[in-house]
């Protein structure tokens, strides 16, 4: 028998799937990732530590298939970022996507990045989570040699389990440093940071896969080079490259794929490679569940089931005019600004706090709109899961934002599910997209009549998101 391990390698958890070759999810098990926070903005993990859990995991699933052939199939977080030496040792933490660490430096490369037109050859908008400004704080600080190599975590293991050089276009599309066209390493972009594509992996397919006689698993692998979690998600939700998909929980993320590059002269939305012939566009935000956590303190829910009275809120028609700017966490897309600020506008003499508690809701809503504005025109039908996706009554309100169908999805496994379907694909078993829906027990439509109300604010939440916060 042929076994698929799918793992994902989170920043909060590492997670492996068990599945037989037809996609049944045989067994799951995960371990948390211990993450470093420091008052510099540091928010790290260490490498060995991190990487001892993955190989950990993955006995555990090998234990439970003595005799079958194993196909390991890869899956990792985005802007994960570290750096070794000359003789392949870390001389460094494990960054994440939200180190802060490199901040000072993101303006300062502002005009080179508009300049040189930047996006329009990575995908990549500017931000602390790209690997641009990384670069410059560590030159900055004296700590980057001439010799030492540049990687991603996931690079790491491939390194030490496998003796790889490589990584996959998904996630070397995230380090903002590829060109998303030629699937190589963008060279102006290097030439400006001072660095060489020696110091950087190969970049190869997601499909891409080896053999390999393991000393350390003592057991005959096929290994899946894979992808980033982001994109991972999305096909695990949904093998429907025409979908859109939604997840939020204490932030979020919006995306889709296409079959070209979609790239806003904004920058208000990233726009990595996948594979040969697919993209992925979208957008994270910072603000999700946390604010609605935020305002239900803020407006005293008095009750002992706060998200049941916020449900019967959301079920009432809606007639205020508030309008809620979300950043309170600053904010990725669409503003990738960590100066953005909350607003809310339109405040009377006969506001309530309830009118303010569905306007914070609206918000977070109608701010997934805007993002999903910036690179989709179309109202293709929307699968969405998280915390949030667990109150009708939203999942409701997004309907009548987005306009559009809303599914349902748990979305427990979904990135282990991605990285089975980019398996398959590897193999040559199936195509990695299909035409088929993906249809799920709970499903919302748009009401017609509370459409048009939602369509009309959201003209007004995007022209004050752009017109106050100067971001045309």
């Amino acid at each position: 028998m042929k076994t698929i391990i799918s793992i994902d390698i989170g920043t909060t958890n590492l997670k492996a799937g068990l599945y037989d070759l037809e996609g049944h999810l045989m067994h799951v098990s995960s371990r948390p990732v211990q993450l470093k926070e420091t008052i510099h903005g540091e928010i790290s993990f260490h490498p060995d530590t991190v990487l001892a859990s993955c190989f950990d995991l993955i006995q555990e699933m090998l234990n439970r298939v003595p005799y079958d052939e194993v196909v390991l199939s890869l899956g990792s977080a985005m802007h994960t970022f570290m750096v070794l030496d000359a003789h392949d040792r870390a001389v460094s933490e494990c960054l994440i996507f939200s180190d802060q660490q490199a901040k000072n430096h993101v303006e300062v490369f502002r005009d080179t990045y508009e300049r040189m037109q930047i996006f329009q050859h990575t995908g990549t908008p500017l931000h602390t989570m790209s690997w641009i400004p990384r670069i410059l704080w560590l030159k900055a600080e004296g700590k980057l040699q001439a010799n030492d190599r540049l990687l991603s975590f996931k690079e790491y293991l491939l390194l030490h389990w496998f003796n790889q050089r490589i990584i996959d276009v998904s996630v070397a599309a995230s380090s903002g440093l590829l060109n998303i066209h030629s699937h190589l390493w963008h060279e102006p972009l290097l030439e400006v940071l001072g660095i060489q594509a020696s110091q950087l992996s190969k970049p190869v397919p997601i499909t891409h896969h080896f053999e390999v006689d393991s000393l350390l698993f003592i057991r005959h692998l096929t290994v899946v080079v894979g992808a980033s979690d982001g994109p991972l998600s999305s096909l695990g939700t949904t093998q429907n490259d025409q979908a859109r998909t939604l997840t939020v929980g204490t932030s979020g993320a919006i995306r889709r794929f296409s079959k070209t590059p979609i790239l806003n002269p904004k920058a208000n939305h990233f726009c990595y490679a996948f594979c040969e012939d697919h993209w992925i566009v979208g957008g994270p935000t910072n603000n999700g569940g946390n604010v609605i956590e935020w305002a239900m303190k803020q407006y005293a829910l008095k009750t002992d089931k706060p998200y049941d009275k916020l449900a019967k809120l959301l079920k009432q028609t809606p007639q205020n005019d508030l309008i809620f700017l979300p950043y309170l966490f600053a904010e990725r897309a669409p503003l990738w600004s960590n100066e953005a600020k909350g607003l809310m506008f339109g405040l009377t003499h006969l506001t309530t706090a309830d009118d303010q508690l569905i306007a914070v809701v609206e918000g977070i809503t109608m701010n997934l709109k805007a993002i999903a504005n910036s690179f989709d025109t179309g109202n293709e039908f929307l699968y969405v899961s998280g915390g949030l996706s667990k109150i009708e009554a939203w999942v409701q309100l997004l309907a009548n934002i987005f306009g559009t169908d809303v599914f349902v999805d748990d979305g427990a496994n979904a990135a282990l599910k991605g990285a089975f379907h980019v398996a398959r694909a590897a193999l040559e078993i199936s195509p990695m997209f299909t035409e088929e829906k993906s249809l799920s027990e709970s499903h919302l439509q748009p009401q017609s009549k509370v459409v048009d109300y939602y369509t009309k604010k959201q003209q007004h939440f995007e022209k004050l998101l752009y017109g106050c916060l100067n971001i045309a």
